[in-house]
């Protein structure tokens, strides 16, 4: 393993012929691919690495916005490490070689404030409407978050809002380019202090 500094590489992920460039903590490194894996037709070993490559790419374009979003509270975690953890465990469902991301259970956000009590979510020509109902203990003025992902693309993005939980709607304005089933959604909601958030919500969208 090798520690770049001031390298042309920074920023780039991923592998170039017989070597691995990943970053930890902001920091790049390289390490060569190994020749091979002990035990490598062992079924359960084959479907961690496949789970832990799932997870990674999940959560991978979520980076900067997991470190608002799954917060260890006793700080003793990182948020990227502590959003791994939870959904290498809870977020895929199936098995080697028929595993996949389970996205009505797999999270960006983690935290304790009530989730809506029913949510939609419809694909308009401009954008995306969401609409929802409060549970009784919620607080209404926790403000909306909103993310989203494409399928088989690292292309994300996500918008603190603003909008309160009361307005029960938002519309997300932007150009809709991709099908109804390759647009994956979440919502969750902050609390107007900025400390607490809700775990985050799959929405299943409509046209």
């Amino acid at each position: 393993m090798a520690h770049l500094k001031n390298s042309v590489l920074k920023g780039i992920t991923g592998s170039i012929g017989e070597l691995i460039i990943y970053e930890v903590d902001g920091a790049t490194y390289v390490r060569s691919k190994p020749a091979d894996y002990k035990d490598a037709k062992s079924r359960p070993q084959l479907n961690q690495r496949e789970k832990l490559i799932l997870i990674n790419d999940f959560l991978r374009p979520f980076k900067n916005l997991l470190l608002k979003t799954f917060v260890d509270p006793q700080g003793q975690k990182k948020p990227y490490l502590l959003a791994k953890s939870y959904n290498l465990k809870n977020g895929t469902k199936g098995y080697y070689p028929n595993l996949e991301i389970d996205y009505s259970k797999a999270l960006i956000c983690k935290g304790s404030l009530a989730l809506p009590s029913l949510v939609k979510g419809s694909i308009k020509e401009d954008g995306i409407l969401f609409e929802w109902e409060n549970p009784n203990n919620a607080n209404k003025t926790d403000t909306l978050i909103v993310m989203l992902r494409i399928k088989g693309q690292i292309y994300s993005d996500h918008k603190y809002t603003g909008i309160e939980r009361s307005k029960k709607s938002y519309f997300w304005n932007f150009d809709i380019k991709y099908k109804a089933e390759d647009i994956y959604v979440w919502i969750a909601f902050r609390d107007s202090f900025e400390t607490e958030i809700s775990d985050s919500l799959f929405v299943t969208l409509t046209v």
